[in-house]
């Protein structure tokens, strides 16, 4: 058993009936083998492949507790009632099956929150894609994981030859009994007493729950007085969002699209540079939300925005810890991303290594 941290608990009571905490990946597989023949990618095989690689990925047998009142964050324990069936499920598209139908089905799959009273994850075979092809949609809760992890999770249930590798032995798993409400109470209540604008805080939260008093106490208490994990989480102070038509109210519902682009051209843009296939991946998504804003006169007077961020520590060396090790920083739209992602655009005629320039411009980056 181990407990989240403040920030895993920020995703989690970021949460509304329209706004959600997971994230989710789609993976295109050639369902068929080199002779043209249906392949062994069913759900049953799926189901038994995910469930071998499952101790190398703990999370995924981990269920949230709460604590009670919300006094203190949530904990993790291997649940006793896991049930791989309920996590991996199985759907096929109409034909033609195109990448349209595909687009608006993992759309309507991301609109369903996650069941907290199961591990955060959920994946999906989907088959019937034209060109004898299929989808494998993985959406996993933000508490769970960041990029980074997610890259870790990816790289333990996938292979990179179709014979696979082998595993080490793995012990039986025994999930593990919550613990009890009154124990969590008395450490929750315990840490309060050694910390007292921690325990000011909750009380504050806790009269905003209530109408009548949330008016007197809650908007001036509550935004002031500082919890125990506010290096974990950014400040509100002075943060706003600049105005664009991305920044509304949103409805539950979701829709995705997506394209692909040749990694070899990716690559072309960053050789001579120090830049890396990300940096320029960034650029091209910096200029193409630029270019759409220019386009629709929309474009914000504001430089600065929230990104998260993979931090180390500067004590030690290493990531700042495992699993969800993001961070939020302030940043400004860099000038220079913007002009490689156009240089990026025009690349696809016959120029050489526009990035290069760009990068060595003053103050760009690396």
């Amino acid at each position: 058993m181990e407990q989240m941290s403040g920030l895993d608990g920020w995703f989690l009571a970021m949460e509304t009936s329209s706004v959600y905490g997971h994230v989710g990946s789609v993976c295109i597989v050639d369902a068929k083998d080199s002779q043209g023949v249906e392949a062994g990618l069913t759900l049953e095989a799926l189901t038994r492949f995910i469930e071998s690689r499952l101790p190398l990925v703990p999370i995924f047998r981990q269920r949230l507790v709460t604590v009670p009142l919300g006094l203190d964050h949530p904990y993790l324990i291997d649940d006793p009632d896991f049930d791989i069936e309920f996590h991996i499920r199985e759907l096929a598209l109409p034909a033609p099956g195109n990448d349209r139908q595909l687009s608006e089905q993992v759309g309507r799959l991301h609109s369903r929150p996650l069941d907290r009273s199961r591990p955060l994850w959920e994946l999906y075979l989907i088959t019937g894609l034209e060109g004898g092809r299929a989808a494998i949609y993985n959406k996993i809760h933000h508490a769970a994981i960041d990029g980074v992890s997610g890259g870790d999770i990816l790289t333990a249930v996938l292979d990179t030859s179709p014979e696979g590798r082998p595993l080490p032995e793995f012990g039986v798993f025994e999930g593990e009994q919550p613990p009890a409400q009154t124990w969590m109470l008395g450490k929750s209540l315990f840490a309060l007493a050694r910390q007292p604008m921690q325990a000011a805080r909750v009380v504050t939260e806790l009269a905003c729950s209530i109408p009548g008093l949330a008016s007197v106490v809650g908007p001036t208490l509550a935004q002031r007085l500082p919890g125990r994990d506010d290096d974990d989480v950014l400040p509100t102070a002075g943060l706003h969002a600049p105005g664009t038509p991305f920044n509304a109210p949103v409805s539950p519902h979701r829709r995705w699209a997506f394209t692909d682009l040749p990694l070899s051209e990716v690559k072309s843009l960053r050789a001579g540079t120090d830049l890396t296939v990300n940096d320029v991946v960034m650029a091209l998504c910096t200029g193409a939300l630029r270019r759409w804003l220019e386009l629709h006169e929309a474009l914000p007077d504001a430089k600065l925005t929230p990104y998260p961020v993979k931090t180390e520590d500067l004590d030690s060396g290493h990531w700042w810890r495992s699993g969800d090790g993001a961070r939020r920083m302030i940043v400004e739209y860099c000038k220079y991303l913007v002009i490689l992602a156009r240089e990026a655009f025009l690349s696809l005629g016959p120029r050489s290594h526009p990035a290069q320039a760009a990068s060595s411009a003053p103050g760009a980056p690396a």
